[in-house]
């Protein structure tokens, strides 16, 4: 039994339950958007909702145009940018579980909106980041050496044990041969959608024209 507890449609609510997670547009302060001019400086934010024994990784990550009649490929199959100049890849947010990337807004020749879907998948404590090449690591996490041992400032090393993971995920566990660990894999894409304005001044509304 239990109580059903609805949630926002942008959390993730597979038949097979999984990890809550969300996906996010930001401006560079934090704050959710849905409209937007074309060059701001934005986030794209992958985030849990609550503490979790999990991490996240991402991959796959498409933008879509309105009219589902064109889409580029933002990260590939393995979680690599593919073009790093439009958007450079995910990185840790300090601090947290979530994962953000910077990008300036952009739009399709032929409409406003712009859909942005990405398939998400969760390790138990954290992910390992995927080597892309020319010295980039997708999620932007840097390897614990030795394994499962961190050092804060520098000074204090603390040894991390790995929380139980409970019967409900384990058995939904597989290996992942491009992180190197087991992993459990979400169904169901997160998507966001915003409207990209066009115009020359990015830099204010208060424009007249």
């Amino acid at each position: 039994g239990g109580t059903q507890i609805s949630t926002p449609s942008s959390i993730l609510n597979s038949t097979a339950p999984s990890p809550g997670v969300r996906l996010r547009i930001t401006t560079s302060t934090g704050e959710d958007i849905s409209g937007t001019r074309l060059g701001e400086k934005l986030f794209l934010r992958i985030e849990m909702a609550g503490e979790s024994i999990f991490g996240i990784f991402a991959k796959s990550l498409k933008a879509i145009s309105g009219a589902d009649d064109d889409s580029i490929e933002l990260l590939d199959s393995r979680g690599c940018p593919t073009d790093p100049i439009i958007f450079p890849g995910l990185e840790q947010v300090p601090g947290s579980r979530d994962l953000q990337g910077r990008f300036e807004a952009f739009k399709f020749s032929d409409t406003s909106v712009v859909r942005f879907q990405v398939n998400v998948q969760f390790c138990v404590d954290e992910c390992n980041p995927v080597e892309c090449g020319d010295g980039i690591q997708s999620y932007g996490r840097r390897r614990r050496s030795p394994d499962n041992l961190f050092t804060l400032n520098n000074s204090l090393t603390v040894n991390i044990a790995t929380p139980r993971v409970p019967k409900l995920y384990a058995s939904r566990l597989v290996y992942d041969e491009n992180l190197g660990q087991e992993v459990l894999y979400s169904d169901t894409p997160l998507s966001k959608e915003i409207y990209v304005e066009s115009g020359t001044r990015v830099d204010s509304f208060r424009d007249p024209r």
